[in-house]
């Protein structure tokens, strides 16, 4: 079977470009796939070409240098993410990528993605856009006091020192937690109280730094 392309993966983890090898064989689809965790470390084929980028690299890019590197290389992104990052998927979006995948969708998602970047189409960012734009109206009905004690609170801060660092009480503390994890759950952000659960909804939205 002749190569009708090369999917360049560049991802921190082998293991997305073994199995995207594996399903695009199993879909029949005439591409190489190629490995590199960094854009620096790509040889870079002959031929049509896309990249499938992580938003997420170890080696301290961001996004927006790495996808204008592509850009001018005339190489179309598709990125792969698992979207728990807000501000890098705003920056890939008015970076101009093709599309972005998120890593729990079906792989006929991703291909579908490629197969609209190899015809120089952007497919998918609509539906990433309206996400975004609903955890920013989630945000702004927080008053400025709660996304302080969510902010500190979500990250790891124990509830006392929340209290001191903000110079409440451990009581009036508590109750903004109450109050914070409500609106969570009546926006449908949330499935229970618990406190990783809270850290991980807080951290999708850009509110802490924390990650499972």
């Amino acid at each position: 079977m002749s190569i009708d392309c090369h999917i360049v993966i560049i991802d921190d983890h082998e293991i997305v470009a073994t199995g995207c090898r594996g399903e695009f064989a199993r879909f029949g689809l005439p591409w190489e796939v190629t490995w590199a965790r960094a854009l620096s470390d790509v040889a870079w084929p002959d031929g049509r070409t896309v990249a499938v980028l992580d938003l997420r690299l170890n080696d301290g890019t961001q996004p927006k240098e790495v996808i204008a590197e592509l850009e001018s290389r005339s190489v179309p992104v598709v990125i792969y993410t698992s979207g728990e990052d807000p501000k890098r998927i705003r920056d890939a979006m008015s970076a101009g990528v093709m599309a972005i995948v998120n890593k729990t969708s079906p792989i006929e998602d991703l291909i579908e993605a490629i197969k609209a970047a190899l015809r120089g189409e952007p497919s998918g960012s609509m539906d990433w856009a309206r996400a975004l734009d609903m955890e920013d109206d989630f945000v702004k009905q927080l008053t400025p006091r709660e996304i302080e004690v969510i902010s500190l609170y979500a990250s790891g801060v124990p509830a006392d020192r929340v209290a001191r660092s903000l110079n409440l009480s451990r009581n009036t503390v508590t109750h903004y937690i109450a109050q914070i994890k409500a609106k969570f759950l009546a926006a449908g952000l949330l499935k229970d109280g618990g406190r990783v659960e809270l850290s991980k909804a807080a951290a999708k939205i850009g509110l802490t730094s924390y990650y499972e």
